[in-house]
This record gives C-alpha cells, structure tokens and sequence, in this order.
C-alpha cells in the first residue's frame, strides 16, 4: 500500500536541508556511520504534543508558552527547533524570546554548519530578523549533562565556523 505524503513549503524545506545532509555524510563516510532522519512529520507530532502537554499542565496561551526551554540533543540540521519556531503559535517578538531559550547539540560540524544557516533562515522567515537564533552548540551530546543551561558551557562549545566556511 502507498500512501502520498503531503507537505507544506516549509516541512518540505526541512525535511529537504535533512536529506541533503543524510546524503552528503553517506557519501564522506561511505555509509559507516548511519545518519537517520527524522521525517517531519514526525518532528510535527512530537513538538505539537510538547506544546499541548506544557499547555495542558500549566495552563493555556503565551504565558505557558514562553517560559519553554528547549534542547535538542541530538540537534542535526536544526530540524526540531526549526519546527517549533515555526509551529509554535507566538507573535514574531515572542519567538524571538523562545529562539533565546533553546539550544542543540551536534557533535558533527557540518550538520552545526547547516543548523545555523537553517535556523537563521528559519528566523528571518518568522520574526524579520536572523541575529538571534537557537544556539548551536558542537560536543558530544553522551558527555553532556545539566551543564547544557549554563551559559558559560554553551559559549564555550558554541559552533564557530573554520576560517573559509561561510557562517
């Protein structure tokens, strides 16, 4: 049985940025390394659930809303906080906060290289501005604890391109 998928521009965008990464780390790593990806429509359900589960234990609207933290420890291409951003129902100025409040981690620097230019177009698209966006962080999500909140930890491991990567 086939079923046909139907994906708006922007989870087609995501899930495009996601396979493109899938495919280039196939091809650098000669498939030793799997790379999986999560399908969007997954990554939907999950961050519509958190914000319903959030909205359901402490009450409803942008109150709730605004005082989520997020991490995404296994961050790839951004594709998780890429989708709250923009399913999440707030006003440009509040996401903008939310943005502020959410960090991944991703131990490869290609998938942080690719985070940071999704999530700054993601930013543009949904608040006008791309300066202040989720934080990417690059270490190895199995050595990271509670220090991930601190801000000292995440401007130490925050994704800095090489010299001659565009930022």
């Amino acid at each position: 049985m086939t079923t046909t998928r139907h994906l708006d521009a922007k989870q087609a965008r995501q899930e495009e940025i996601a396979l493109a990464y899938q495919a280039a780390c196939e091809t650098r790593r000669g498939k030793r390394h799997g790379v999986v990806v999560t399908p969007v429509e997954v990554v939907d359900h999950q961050v519509r659930a958190v914000l319903q589960l959030a909205q359901d234990q402490h009450g409803p609207g942008r109150d709730t809303l605004m005082r989520i933290r997020a991490l995404d420890p296994f961050g790839g291409t951004g594709i998780y906080l890429a989708r709250l951003i923009q399913l999440v129902p707030l006003e440009p100025c509040d996401k903008i906060i939310l943005a502020s409040r959410a960090v991944m981690v991703e131990i490869d620097p290609d998938a942080c290289q690719a985070a940071v230019a999704n999530l700054r177009q993601v930013m543009a698209e949904e608040t006008g501005q791309d300066q202040i966006t989720p934080l990417v962080c690059q270490a190895d999500t199995y050595g990271v604890g509670d220090e991930v909140w601190d801000m000292t930890w995440r401007l130490t491991h925050l994704y800095r391109p090489s010299r001659g990567e565009a930022a």
